[in-house]
């Protein structure tokens, strides 16, 4: 038992500390470059994602991906899951 919180202390001390510090951004909307990279995120396929930059300045894999999850789940874009999908993985 002693392990288990030994493991599952720090893990739930840095999600408690980052919902503290980053929680407001969950009640915010889409930001002005959100825009281009959620019509790049749905109107490109996961492997050219994942192969490509497609020409522009950066090449951010995951990020797309991830934005791409919550269309693919829900067909449109909330900004709470947008937000909430980095947030978790800062965590």
């Amino acid at each position: 038992m002693k392990r288990l919180v030994a493991y599952l202390a720090p893990l739930v001390g840095s999600i408690a500390a980052t919902l503290l510090i980053y929680g407001y951004s969950l009640q915010l909307s889409f930001m002005l470059d959100d825009f281009d990279d959620l019509a790049r995120a749905a109107s490109t396929s996961a492997l050219t994602i994942l192969t490509s930059s497609q020409g522009y300045v950066y090449y951010r894999p995951l990020a797309l991906l991830l934005e791409k999850l919550p269309f693919a789940i829900q067909g449109y874009y909330d900004p709470f899951w947008y937000h909430l999908m980095p947030l978790s993985l800062h965590a």
